[in-house]
């Protein structure tokens, strides 16, 4: 019996996945945002950058981050005079090379520490996020450009992202 309803389990899942092309997850009755496609902050629904300067696609200020100084090799420091938050930036060769470079950093961090482990590959946008030791991290690709983003606590990644134009 037990075997049975974890079989029809299992096929409703990919009922709903292959027909909805993806999950839309649900909290307390209340419809979450659909990771599968939005990805976090919705990120998914996001412009995509222009161009392929790092100075450019990084602002000056998120929010109530501020950039510390200049854009060096892709990556900026921000801070919001309590937390802090490193991002780094490229533009792969197309957007399958970008999955693919989520899908390594996914696959390359692993700890027993971790939380909100979340990793998506293969889809526009695919990310990775996930909390170890109380730093949060998050890797996603737009379309060929990759983002890493990591910060001191989960709130000031959610805080950054929320206000994070791409």
């Amino acid at each position: 019996m037990k075997l049975r309803n974890v079989l029809i389990g299992c096929g409703i899942v990919l009922v709903v996945l292959c027909i909805g092309g993806g999950a839309v997850l649900y909290f307390g009755g209340k419809a979450a945002v659909n990771l599968v496609t939005e990805g976090p902050y919705s990120i998914g629904k996001r412009p995509l950058p222009t161009g392929q300067d790092a100075s450019t696609i990084l602002p000056q200020t998120v929010g109530a981050f501020k950039r510390d100084g200049d854009v060096a090799q892709g990556a900026a420091t921000y801070s919001d005079g309590t937390s802090t938050v490193a991002v780094a930036m490229t533009v792969a060769g197309s957007a399958a090379d970008a999955q693919a470079a989520v899908a390594s950093a996914g696959a390359a961090t692993t700890s027993e520490n971790s939380t909100n482990r979340i990793l998506i590959t293969g889809i526009d946008p695919s990310y990775y996020k996930v909390t170890v030791g109380g730093a949060s991290q998050m890797t996603y690709s737009r379309g060929a450009y990759l983002f890493n983003v990591t910060t001191t606590s989960e709130a000031a990644l959610d805080k950054f992202m929320g206000a994070f134009p791409y």
